[in-house]
C-alpha cells in the first residue's frame, strides 16, 4: 500500500460517517450513545478534525433531529458539516455534490457505531489509494468480531478470516455505486463492492507495528462496536487501557496508575479539559512549594503524593477524549519547574533550619543532575533517533528504578516522617548523580555499538 506524506487537503477527502442506526433495543442512536464522556458521533468527527478533514457528511435517521441538534452543539468550528437523512436519493445526491457543490475524488468513510483507531485513521487519510483496513478475526474477542456491523471480509490471498474494522478510503465512483437505501446495507455494499473490485485495498492491520513511542508499548489497534449502554462501559474501560502508558518508575506504575485509572474513569465523564486538570495540577504542585518553603514539611509531602497521582491525569483525559493539543505537549515543562521549585524550597527551609548555605549546595547540584538528565534525552534522540527507554530492556528497567521525581518524593517520605529531610536530601542528590552516571555509561556503551555495527 502506498502512502504519501502531506494533509487531506492534498487529495480533497471528504468525511463520510454513517450515524442512522439505533441501538439493539431501539431506544437510542447508538452514535449519540456516550462513551468516555463524548458520543461516538463527536468521537468520529474529532477523529475527522485531527485527520485534517475539513468537510463531513453524517448521514443521519430521516424525521429524527438529535443528530443535527448535537453536530449543531459540537464545538469543531474546523470542520464544515452537512447532515443528510438516510434517503436514498439525498444520500446519492450528497455524494454527488459533496457540501460545496464540488464532487469530491475520494471520500474517508467511518461507521458511526464503533470506537476506532487514531492511526488506522491517520493511515487512511494520507493513502494514495482505496484502503479497507482489516484486522485477524483470531486476534478480536468473540464479541467484538460478531457485534453491530463488523463485517467479515473474504480472506482470499490471506492465510486468516479479516474483519472490517469500521472505516475505509474509497473512491467517489465506488461510494456511488454502494449507494442504496439503508445505512447498513450501504457500508456492507460499499466493502463488498470495494473488495470485490480491488482485493488489493484490503489492507491487514494485524500485521502493522502500532508502537506508541509516547506511551511506549505496542498497543493492540482499537475497533470495538457499540451497540448497548453495556458497551459503553466496556467502551471506556478499553479507552482507559490503551491510554495508560507501560514504562514507568515504580511509584507511578505500582501505587499511581491504578488510583489514576479509577479517577480517570469518573472524570472523562466531566467536562474538564486536559489543559484544565493540567492548570489544577500546577496549582496544587505551587502550593505544595509554599509549605516547602514555610517547613510545613508533612503537608508538604502530602501535596507532593497527591500531584504525582494528579499529573497522570491530564494525558490521559486528553488521550481518551482525543483533545491533545500543543499546550498539553509543554506539560513537561511545567512539570520540571514545579519539581525544582520543591527541591530549592525545601533548601531554603533546610539553610534556615540549620542557619548554613550548604543546602543549596545540595539543591544546585540535585538541579544540576536534573538538567543533565534533559540534555542526555535530547543525546539519545539525535543520535540514535530513540527515546532513551526504547534503547532496550536495560533501560526500561532502569526507568521503574532510576532518580526523578516520583522515587525521590517517595525515597524523602520515611526521612521527612521521622525528621531527618536533610539527610533524605542529601540522599536523593546521591540518588540522581548515580542514576545520571548509569545513564551517561549506557549512552556511550550503545555509542560504541552503533560504530562496531
Amino acid at each position: 500500500m502506498k502512502m504519501r506524506k502531506g494533509n487531506s487537503q492534498d487529495s480533497l477527502v471528504t468525511g463520510l460517517i454513517f450515524a442512522a442506526q439505533y441501538s439493539e433495543n431501539g431506544s437510542q442512536l447508538t452514535s449519540l450513545i456516550r462513551v468516555g464522556g463524548i458520543s461516538i458521533l463527536e468521537r468520529q468527527l474529532r477523529l475527522m478534525s485531527k485527520a485534517g478533514i475539513e468537510q463531513v457528511v453524517v448521514i443521519c435517521p430521516e424525521n429524527d433531529a438529535s443528530v443535527p441538534d448535537a453536530v449543531a452543539e459540537w464545538n469543531g468550528s474546523s470542520v464544515k458539516i452537512s447532515c443528510i437523512a438516510d434517503n436514498h436519493d439525498l444520500f446519492l445526491q450528497a455524494i454527488e455534490t459533496g457540501i460545496h457543490g464540488n464532487r469530491p475524488p475520494e471520500w474517508l468513510v467511518m461507521d458511526g457505531t464503533s470506537l476506532l483507531d487514531e492511526g488506522i485513521i491517520d493511515k487512511l487519510t494520507h493513502a494514495h489509494e482505496s484502503m479497507i483496513p482489516a484486522l485477524e478475526k483470531r486476534y478480536l474477542e468473540p464479541e467484538i468480531a460478531e457485534k453491530g456491523i463488523g463485517i467479515s471480509i473474504p480472506s482470499g490471498s490471506f492465510s486468516h478470516e479479516l474483519i472490517w474494522c469500521g472505516c475505509a478510503k474509497v473512491s467517489h465512483d465506488l461510494l456511488q455505486r454502494a449507494g442504496i437505501c439503508r445505512e447498513h446495507q450501504i457500508l456492507r455494499n460499499l466493502i463488498s463492492h470495494a473488495v470485490h473490485e480491488d482485493a488489493g485495498a484490503v489492507y491487514n492491520f494485524s500485521t502493522e507495528s502500532n508502537y506508541d513511542p509516547d506511551a511506549k508499548w505496542h498497543r493492540p489497534f482499537l475497533y470495538y462496536p457499540v451497540s448497548t449502554p453495556k458497551d459503553s462501559r466496556k467502551g471506556k474501560q478499553r479507552l482507559v487501557d490503551l491510554a495508560q502508558k507501560r514504562v514507568l518508575d515504580w511509584p507511578a506504575w505500582f501505587i499511581h496508575r491504578p488510583i489514576e485509572n479509577f479517577l480517570i474513569l469518573h472524570i472523562c465523564e466531566w467536562p474538564v479539559t486536559p489543559n484544565q486538570l493540567t492548570l489544577i495540577t500546577n496549582i496544587v504542585a505551587y502550593c505544595g512549594m509554599a509549605m516547602f518553603w514555610k517547613g510545613w514539611i508533612g503537608w508538604a509531602m502530602i501535596v507532593a503524593l497527591v500531584v504525582g497521582v494528579l499529573d497522570g491525569l491530564d494525558g490521559k483525559q486528553a488521550r481518551i477524549k482525543l483533545m491533545t493539543s500543543r499546550i498539553g505537549q509543554l506539560e513537561h515543562t511545567f512539570d520540571k519547574l514545579y519539581e525544582n521549585g520543591w527541591y530549592f524550597a525545601m533548601a531554603h527551609y533546610l539553610s534556615a533550619e540549620n542557619h548554613s548555605l550548604i543546602p543549596y549546595f545540595w539543591f544546585w547540584t540535585l538541579f544540576s543532575v536534573n538538567v543533565a538528565d534533559i540534555f542526555l534525552g535530547k543525546a539519545f534522540r539525535r543520535v540514535f533517533n530513540r527515546e532513551p527507554d526504547d534503547m532496550g530492556p536495560f533501560e526500561r528497567k532502569l526507568r521503574v528504578v532510576s532518580g526523578r521525581r516520583n522515587t525521590y518524593i517517595w525515597t524523602l517520605l520515611p526521612f521527612a516522617v521521622f525528621d531527618s529531610l536533610y539527610t533524605g536530601y542529601i540522599l536523593i542528590t546521591l540518588y540522581g548523580i548515580a542514576s545520571i552516571a548509569v545513564k551517561l555509561w549506557r549512552f556511550f556503551v550503545h555509542k560504541r555499538d552503533a560504530q562496531a555495527a
